[in-house]
């Protein structure tokens, strides 16, 4: 699936730029009808992280699973690099991002 080769190419441009998000480390995992689910929590909300991120043998189960891993990506680029930096969300992006709903 060449869209999930493209996530993992942008977590690792943003790892080679300093910007490394390791997902593993700030992960938390728990059983949900049998199945693994990770997230990470902070005082507010509990995000899903979608388990092909983590669990590298495993397959993204659709389409959204994708888009769940772009957003997550977006909102870490969004969260860390072009607020701090008084950027805005590049519109290509957006664009790409669009292509797949």
């Amino acid at each position: 699936m060449w869209l999930k080769n493209y996530i993992f190419w942008e977590l690792n441009l943003l790892k080679l730029v300093g910007y490394d998000l390791s997902l593993k480390d700030i992960t938390l995992q728990e059983k949900v009808n049998g199945q693994t689910v990770y997230f990470v929590k902070s005082k507010n909300i509990k995000k899903i992280i979608p388990n092909y991120l983590i669990d590298l043998d495993s397959k993204p189960k659709d389409n959204s699973d994708l888009l769940s891993g772009l957003k997550l990506i977006g909102d870490y680029l969004d969260k860390s690099i072009l607020k701090p930096n008084n950027m805005n969300y590049p519109k290509s992006r957006l664009e790409f991002i669009n292509l797949f709903k």
